[in-house]
Protein backbone atom coordinates (compact mmCIF):
# COMPACT_ATOMS: atom_id res chain seq x y z
CA UNK A 1 0.00 0.00 0.00
CA UNK A 2 3.08 2.55 1.05
CA UNK A 3 4.26 1.79 -2.52
CA UNK A 4 1.13 2.76 -4.40
CA UNK A 5 0.73 6.14 -2.25
CA UNK A 6 4.28 6.82 -3.10
CA UNK A 7 3.88 6.20 -6.86
CA UNK A 8 0.22 7.81 -6.97
CA UNK A 9 2.06 11.18 -5.47
CA UNK A 10 5.08 10.47 -8.13
CA UNK A 11 2.60 10.44 -11.04
CA UNK A 12 0.70 13.34 -9.88
CA UNK A 13 3.78 15.87 -9.00
CA UNK A 14 5.42 14.60 -12.24
CA UNK A 15 1.91 15.97 -14.57
CA UNK A 16 1.20 19.00 -12.92
CA UNK A 17 5.02 19.96 -13.55
CA UNK A 18 4.18 19.40 -17.46
CA UNK A 19 2.52 22.65 -18.54
CA UNK A 20 0.37 20.97 -21.38
CA UNK A 21 -1.13 18.51 -18.94
CA UNK A 22 -2.03 21.03 -16.54
CA UNK A 23 -3.51 23.38 -19.12
CA UNK A 24 -5.95 20.13 -20.33
CA UNK A 25 -6.46 19.56 -16.85
CA UNK A 26 -7.91 22.82 -16.44
CA UNK A 27 -10.39 22.42 -19.13
CA UNK A 28 -11.60 19.24 -17.21
CA UNK A 29 -14.89 19.31 -16.21
CA UNK A 30 -16.20 15.94 -14.42
CA UNK A 31 -14.04 13.97 -16.61
CA UNK A 32 -11.95 13.61 -19.83
CA UNK A 33 -13.95 13.79 -23.26
CA UNK A 34 -15.24 10.49 -24.51
CA UNK A 35 -12.94 10.79 -27.59
CA UNK A 36 -9.40 11.45 -27.10
CA UNK A 37 -7.64 14.95 -27.97
CA UNK A 38 -5.59 14.63 -30.82
CA UNK A 39 -2.77 12.81 -30.54
CA UNK A 40 -3.73 11.77 -27.10
CA UNK A 41 -3.13 7.71 -26.01
CA UNK A 42 -5.95 6.40 -23.44
CA UNK A 43 -4.70 3.32 -22.35
CA UNK A 44 -6.97 1.04 -19.91
CA UNK A 45 -6.62 -1.93 -18.14
CA UNK A 46 -8.98 -4.00 -16.27
CA UNK A 47 -9.75 -6.72 -13.82
CA UNK A 48 -13.04 -8.30 -12.46
CA UNK A 49 -13.72 -10.53 -10.00
CA UNK A 50 -17.37 -12.27 -10.24
CA UNK A 51 -18.60 -14.13 -7.30
CA UNK A 52 -21.98 -16.18 -7.94
CA UNK A 53 -24.45 -16.33 -5.49
CA UNK A 54 -28.19 -16.18 -7.38
CA UNK A 55 -29.12 -16.71 -10.66
CA UNK A 56 -32.52 -16.07 -12.17
CA UNK A 57 -34.96 -18.46 -14.32
CA UNK A 58 -36.15 -18.10 -17.52
CA UNK A 59 -39.45 -16.10 -15.78
CA UNK A 60 -37.36 -13.91 -13.81
CA UNK A 61 -37.64 -15.55 -10.69
CA UNK A 62 -34.04 -15.39 -8.68
CA UNK A 63 -32.92 -18.56 -7.15
CA UNK A 64 -29.73 -18.88 -4.50
CA UNK A 65 -26.99 -21.37 -5.74
CA UNK A 66 -26.20 -22.60 -2.70
CA UNK A 67 -29.57 -24.11 -2.05
CA UNK A 68 -28.97 -25.97 -5.52
CA UNK A 69 -25.61 -27.32 -4.03
CA UNK A 70 -24.29 -24.81 -7.13
CA UNK A 71 -21.26 -22.36 -6.96
CA UNK A 72 -19.95 -20.07 -9.32
CA UNK A 73 -16.66 -17.94 -9.82
CA UNK A 74 -14.93 -16.08 -12.62
CA UNK A 75 -11.91 -13.86 -13.18
CA UNK A 76 -11.70 -11.17 -16.69
CA UNK A 77 -8.95 -8.82 -17.36
CA UNK A 78 -9.02 -6.80 -20.29
CA UNK A 79 -6.99 -4.40 -21.86
CA UNK A 80 -8.61 -1.13 -23.93
CA UNK A 81 -6.09 1.47 -26.09
CA UNK A 82 -7.70 4.56 -27.57
CA UNK A 83 -5.93 7.05 -29.98
CA UNK A 84 -7.06 10.70 -30.85
CA UNK A 85 -6.85 10.91 -34.59
CA UNK A 86 -8.57 14.21 -34.54
CA UNK A 87 -10.19 15.99 -31.70
CA UNK A 88 -13.02 14.31 -33.19
CA UNK A 89 -12.33 11.10 -33.94
CA UNK A 90 -10.53 7.87 -32.01
CA UNK A 91 -9.56 4.59 -32.98
CA UNK A 92 -9.76 2.24 -30.27
CA UNK A 93 -8.80 -1.63 -29.87
CA UNK A 94 -9.94 -4.03 -27.14
CA UNK A 95 -9.53 -7.21 -25.60
CA UNK A 96 -10.68 -9.57 -22.66
CA UNK A 97 -9.33 -12.71 -21.22
CA UNK A 98 -12.19 -14.60 -19.11
CA UNK A 99 -11.54 -17.36 -16.81
CA UNK A 100 -15.01 -18.69 -15.88
CA UNK A 101 -15.99 -21.99 -13.84
CA UNK A 102 -19.78 -23.37 -12.53
CA UNK A 103 -19.96 -26.19 -10.42
CA UNK A 104 -23.56 -27.98 -10.34
CA UNK A 105 -24.80 -30.48 -7.79
CA UNK A 106 -22.85 -33.44 -6.62
CA UNK A 107 -24.69 -36.87 -6.69
CA UNK A 108 -24.11 -39.93 -4.56
CA UNK A 109 -25.27 -42.85 -5.57
CA UNK A 110 -25.37 -46.10 -3.51
CA UNK A 111 -25.56 -50.08 -4.64
CA UNK A 112 -25.27 -53.16 -2.58
CA UNK A 113 -22.98 -55.53 -4.33
CA UNK A 114 -23.33 -59.31 -4.42
CA UNK A 115 -20.61 -60.19 -1.68
CA UNK A 116 -22.36 -57.72 0.60
CA UNK A 117 -20.25 -54.51 0.33
CA UNK A 118 -21.60 -50.84 -0.41
CA UNK A 119 -20.67 -49.42 -3.45
CA UNK A 120 -20.67 -45.66 -3.52
CA UNK A 121 -20.38 -43.46 -6.43
CA UNK A 122 -19.92 -39.61 -6.90
CA UNK A 123 -20.96 -38.15 -9.81
CA UNK A 124 -20.29 -34.13 -9.94
CA UNK A 125 -20.26 -31.82 -13.42
CA UNK A 126 -18.53 -28.74 -13.72
CA UNK A 127 -18.24 -25.88 -16.76
CA UNK A 128 -15.69 -24.00 -17.57
CA UNK A 129 -14.88 -20.97 -19.89
CA UNK A 130 -11.71 -20.17 -20.69
CA UNK A 131 -9.62 -18.30 -23.14
CA UNK A 132 -9.43 -15.03 -25.04
CA UNK A 133 -12.31 -13.64 -26.39
CA UNK A 134 -12.26 -11.96 -29.61
CA UNK A 135 -9.95 -8.63 -30.77
CA UNK A 136 -11.95 -5.56 -31.18
CA UNK A 137 -11.27 -2.47 -33.43
CA UNK A 138 -13.70 0.13 -33.54
CA UNK A 139 -13.81 4.39 -34.78
CA UNK A 140 -15.37 6.33 -32.18
CA UNK A 141 -16.73 9.52 -33.63
CA UNK A 142 -18.19 12.93 -31.40
CA UNK A 143 -20.80 14.56 -33.14
CA UNK A 144 -21.44 17.68 -33.01
CA UNK A 145 -17.47 18.61 -32.79
CA UNK A 146 -18.29 21.82 -31.12
CA UNK A 147 -20.53 21.27 -28.07
CA UNK A 148 -18.62 21.44 -24.55
CA UNK A 149 -21.15 20.31 -21.68
CA UNK A 150 -21.69 17.46 -23.75
CA UNK A 151 -20.44 14.84 -25.87
CA UNK A 152 -22.56 13.03 -28.60
CA UNK A 153 -20.49 9.67 -29.37
CA UNK A 154 -21.46 7.54 -32.24
CA UNK A 155 -19.54 4.21 -32.95
CA UNK A 156 -18.74 1.56 -35.50
CA UNK A 157 -15.87 -1.64 -35.41
CA UNK A 158 -15.69 -5.54 -36.27
CA UNK A 159 -14.80 -8.28 -33.76
CA UNK A 160 -12.39 -10.34 -35.25
CA UNK A 161 -12.61 -13.73 -35.02
CA UNK A 162 -9.18 -14.27 -32.75
CA UNK A 163 -9.84 -16.26 -29.72
CA UNK A 164 -10.93 -19.87 -29.99
CA UNK A 165 -15.00 -20.59 -29.73
CA UNK A 166 -16.98 -23.26 -28.84
CA UNK A 167 -16.30 -26.94 -26.73
CA UNK A 168 -12.94 -28.28 -26.38
CA UNK A 169 -12.26 -31.59 -25.50
CA UNK A 170 -14.09 -32.35 -22.12
CA UNK A 171 -11.75 -32.93 -18.75
CA UNK A 172 -13.55 -35.51 -17.74
CA UNK A 173 -12.12 -38.09 -14.74
CA UNK A 174 -13.13 -40.81 -12.82
CA UNK A 175 -10.86 -41.62 -9.37
CA UNK A 176 -11.23 -44.19 -6.63
CA UNK A 177 -9.50 -43.14 -3.79
CA UNK A 178 -10.86 -46.13 -1.44
CA UNK A 179 -12.15 -49.41 -2.08
CA UNK A 180 -16.18 -48.93 -2.70
CA UNK A 181 -15.88 -45.65 -3.67
CA UNK A 182 -15.58 -44.03 -6.79
CA UNK A 183 -15.84 -40.53 -7.89
CA UNK A 184 -17.01 -39.52 -11.62
CA UNK A 185 -16.27 -35.63 -12.71
CA UNK A 186 -18.09 -34.16 -16.15
CA UNK A 187 -16.09 -31.14 -17.29
CA UNK A 188 -16.90 -29.10 -20.14
CA UNK A 189 -14.43 -26.49 -21.49
CA UNK A 190 -16.20 -23.46 -23.57
CA UNK A 191 -13.39 -20.98 -25.31
CA UNK A 192 -15.74 -17.81 -25.54
CA UNK A 193 -15.13 -16.49 -29.03
CA UNK A 194 -17.86 -15.81 -32.02
CA UNK A 195 -16.07 -18.06 -34.33
CA UNK A 196 -17.28 -15.60 -36.99
CA UNK A 197 -16.76 -11.67 -37.71
CA UNK A 198 -18.42 -9.94 -35.94
CA UNK A 199 -20.09 -6.19 -35.92
CA UNK A 200 -19.82 -3.54 -33.40
CA UNK A 201 -22.55 -0.92 -32.93
CA UNK A 202 -22.60 1.72 -29.54
CA UNK A 203 -22.99 5.36 -28.63
CA UNK A 204 -23.13 7.52 -25.55
CA UNK A 205 -24.58 10.71 -24.51
CA UNK A 206 -22.81 12.28 -21.53
CA UNK A 207 -24.35 15.81 -20.23
CA UNK A 208 -22.11 18.04 -18.10
CA UNK A 209 -23.19 20.24 -15.19
CA UNK A 210 -20.49 21.89 -12.73
CA UNK A 211 -20.03 19.15 -10.52
CA UNK A 212 -22.33 16.51 -12.12
CA UNK A 213 -22.61 14.35 -15.19
CA UNK A 214 -25.13 12.22 -16.34
CA UNK A 215 -23.85 9.34 -19.19
CA UNK A 216 -25.83 6.70 -21.46
CA UNK A 217 -23.60 4.05 -23.04
CA UNK A 218 -24.97 1.44 -25.70
CA UNK A 219 -23.07 -1.58 -27.23
CA UNK A 220 -24.43 -3.73 -29.52
CA UNK A 221 -22.95 -6.97 -31.21
CA UNK A 222 -24.61 -8.78 -34.35
CA UNK A 223 -22.50 -11.91 -35.90
CA UNK A 224 -22.23 -11.68 -39.43
CA UNK A 225 -22.80 -15.28 -40.09
CA UNK A 226 -23.41 -19.14 -38.75
CA UNK A 227 -20.34 -20.60 -37.00
CA UNK A 228 -19.49 -23.88 -35.90
CA UNK A 229 -19.28 -25.97 -32.80
CA UNK A 230 -18.07 -29.50 -31.67
CA UNK A 231 -20.27 -32.49 -30.00
CA UNK A 232 -18.08 -34.52 -27.73
CA UNK A 233 -18.45 -38.01 -27.58
CA UNK A 234 -16.44 -40.36 -25.26
CA UNK A 235 -15.61 -44.21 -24.78
CA UNK A 236 -14.65 -45.63 -21.43
CA UNK A 237 -11.68 -47.63 -21.04
CA UNK A 238 -11.39 -48.37 -17.73
CA UNK A 239 -11.02 -44.82 -15.77
CA UNK A 240 -9.84 -43.63 -18.68
CA UNK A 241 -11.93 -41.08 -21.66
CA UNK A 242 -11.45 -41.67 -25.40
CA UNK A 243 -13.18 -38.55 -27.26
CA UNK A 244 -14.36 -38.18 -30.79
CA UNK A 245 -16.22 -35.12 -32.22
CA UNK A 246 -18.16 -34.00 -34.79
CA UNK A 247 -19.02 -30.52 -36.03
CA UNK A 248 -22.10 -28.83 -35.79
CA UNK A 249 -23.75 -25.79 -36.85
CA UNK A 250 -25.21 -22.78 -34.25
CA UNK A 251 -25.64 -18.98 -34.83
CA UNK A 252 -24.81 -17.02 -32.19
CA UNK A 253 -26.91 -14.63 -29.95
CA UNK A 254 -27.10 -11.01 -30.50
CA UNK A 255 -26.09 -9.10 -27.47
CA UNK A 256 -26.76 -5.90 -25.91
CA UNK A 257 -24.95 -3.77 -23.16
CA UNK A 258 -26.70 -1.19 -22.32
CA UNK A 259 -25.31 1.44 -19.04
CA UNK A 260 -26.29 4.47 -17.67
CA UNK A 261 -23.79 6.72 -14.89
CA UNK A 262 -24.43 9.48 -12.83
CA UNK A 263 -20.79 11.44 -11.40
CA UNK A 264 -20.63 13.48 -8.86
CA UNK A 265 -17.01 15.57 -8.41
CA UNK A 266 -16.66 15.56 -4.73
CA UNK A 267 -13.36 17.59 -5.11
CA UNK A 268 -10.68 17.81 -8.17
CA UNK A 269 -9.45 14.11 -7.36
CA UNK A 270 -11.91 12.44 -6.16
CA UNK A 271 -15.50 11.45 -7.87
CA UNK A 272 -18.04 8.97 -6.73
CA UNK A 273 -20.97 7.51 -9.14
CA UNK A 274 -23.63 5.56 -9.18
CA UNK A 275 -25.34 3.69 -11.98
CA UNK A 276 -26.90 0.72 -13.80
CA UNK A 277 -26.38 -1.65 -16.50
CA UNK A 278 -28.01 -4.51 -18.43
CA UNK A 279 -26.34 -7.14 -19.88
CA UNK A 280 -28.79 -8.85 -22.39
CA UNK A 281 -28.69 -11.70 -25.19
CA UNK A 282 -31.57 -12.81 -28.07
CA UNK A 283 -31.78 -14.72 -31.11
CA UNK A 284 -29.43 -17.41 -31.90
CA UNK A 285 -29.92 -21.11 -32.16
CA UNK A 286 -27.49 -24.55 -32.52
CA UNK A 287 -28.10 -27.48 -34.61
CA UNK A 288 -26.31 -30.48 -32.87
CA UNK A 289 -28.94 -33.16 -34.37
CA UNK A 290 -31.34 -32.81 -36.96
CA UNK A 291 -33.25 -29.59 -35.88
CA UNK A 292 -32.41 -26.58 -34.41
CA UNK A 293 -32.85 -25.52 -30.97
CA UNK A 294 -33.23 -21.99 -29.99
CA UNK A 295 -31.02 -20.48 -27.47
CA UNK A 296 -32.54 -19.07 -23.88
CA UNK A 297 -32.76 -15.08 -24.63
CA UNK A 298 -30.93 -13.93 -21.26
CA UNK A 299 -30.80 -10.72 -19.40
CA UNK A 300 -29.14 -9.56 -15.98
CA UNK A 301 -29.55 -6.08 -14.74
CA UNK A 302 -26.36 -4.64 -12.03
CA UNK A 303 -26.78 -1.67 -10.00
CA UNK A 304 -23.24 -0.01 -10.15
CA UNK A 305 -21.64 1.77 -7.56
CA UNK A 306 -17.90 3.02 -7.64
CA UNK A 307 -15.05 5.70 -7.02
CA UNK A 308 -12.58 7.65 -8.82
CA UNK A 309 -9.67 8.64 -7.97
CA UNK A 310 -8.05 11.11 -10.39
CA UNK A 311 -4.17 11.01 -9.37
CA UNK A 312 -3.25 13.01 -12.27
CA UNK A 313 -4.37 13.72 -16.01
CA UNK A 314 -2.03 11.06 -16.31
CA UNK A 315 -3.65 8.72 -14.39
CA UNK A 316 -6.66 7.52 -12.61
CA UNK A 317 -7.70 4.34 -10.60
CA UNK A 318 -11.68 3.73 -10.40
CA UNK A 319 -13.18 1.13 -7.97
CA UNK A 320 -16.55 -0.86 -8.77
CA UNK A 321 -19.04 -2.97 -7.33
CA UNK A 322 -21.91 -4.43 -9.64
CA UNK A 323 -25.04 -6.09 -7.67
CA UNK A 324 -27.12 -7.92 -9.36
CA UNK A 325 -31.27 -6.88 -8.90
CA UNK A 326 -32.98 -8.30 -11.75
CA UNK A 327 -32.54 -10.66 -14.92
CA UNK A 328 -33.77 -13.93 -16.43
CA UNK A 329 -32.03 -17.29 -17.58
CA UNK A 330 -28.66 -16.21 -16.35
CA UNK A 331 -26.58 -16.86 -13.16
CA UNK A 332 -25.96 -13.13 -11.26
CA UNK A 333 -22.34 -12.56 -9.66
CA UNK A 334 -21.70 -9.90 -7.82
CA UNK A 335 -18.61 -8.50 -9.62
CA UNK A 336 -15.98 -6.32 -7.83
CA UNK A 337 -13.78 -4.84 -10.34
CA UNK A 338 -10.62 -2.45 -10.80
CA UNK A 339 -9.68 0.35 -13.86
CA UNK A 340 -6.49 1.47 -14.18
CA UNK A 341 -6.42 4.67 -16.84
CA UNK A 342 -3.47 6.32 -18.48
CA UNK A 343 -3.18 9.25 -20.45
CA UNK A 344 -0.44 10.54 -22.61
CA UNK A 345 -0.62 13.77 -24.80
Amino acid sequence: MRILVIFLLFLSTTAFSQSRDSLVYNLRNIDWPLVPLKGQVKAQLGADYSLGSRGYDSEGNKFVLIDRQEAYFATAVSANIQYGITDFIALRSSIRHINELRRFETVSIQSEEVDGQLFVQSISAMSEVKGFDDLGFSLDFKFPPSLKKYDIILSAGVLLPTGNSGFQQPLNRNSSESAGTEEIVFHDITNPGNGVLSYNFGGAVKVRGANIAASIFVDYILPSSESKNSYWTYTLDGNDYNYTSREYDVQMPERLDLQGLVEYQVNPFFNAFLGFQKLSSRGGWEQPFDNKIALLNTSVTNLNLGLDLISSPNFWLRQMISIPVGGKSEIAPVVFSTLITFNKF
